[in-house]
């Protein structure tokens, strides 16, 4: 099973109580690299030689907030496009929050079963909420 060293919301690596380093699999990874995804500038990867690790979610913070809502389902989209062999979006929801000045987006999604895992039941439906402007 794919696993990966826990990231907390504010970006830091998590340590365990005994200091070692904590770790992350299953649909809880396929969270934390959507929110990776969708918080890296798409192109400001060193490292990512395809260019399509990233969103251009920062686009949004130009747009005035209507167009912005309008817009941010597409953009999420798009910087989860590579990953539509692991995550199936079922919905993406855009929700002003009570000040009406942060924006935030919840994406429904199942994982997709890779060949040969055989035909196991439908998976239920995970979801994920982030605020993406403040």
């Amino acid at each position: 099973m794919p696993w990966d060293l826990r990231i907390s919301q504010l970006g830091d690596l998590m340590f365990g109580p005994f200091r070692d380093w904590r770790t992350v699999s299953g649909p809880e990874l396929l969270k934390q690299r959507m929110i990776v995804r969708l918080k890296i500038h798409r192109g400001s990867w060193l490292f990512d030689d395809t260019g399509e690790l990233g969103s251009n979610m920062n686009l949004a913070l130009r747009m005035n907030q209507p167009r912005a809502l309008e817009e941010i389902p597409g953009l999420i989209e798009e910087a989860l496009e590579p990953m539509s062999d692991e995550i199936s979006i079922q919905d993406i929801q855009v929700i002003l929050g009570e000040d009406e000045k942060e924006v935030v987006v919840l994406i429904s999604f199942t994982e997709v079963l890779a060949p040969g895992q055989g035909s196991l039941p439908l998976l239920e439906a995970q979801s994920l909420r982030l605020v993406v402007l403040p």
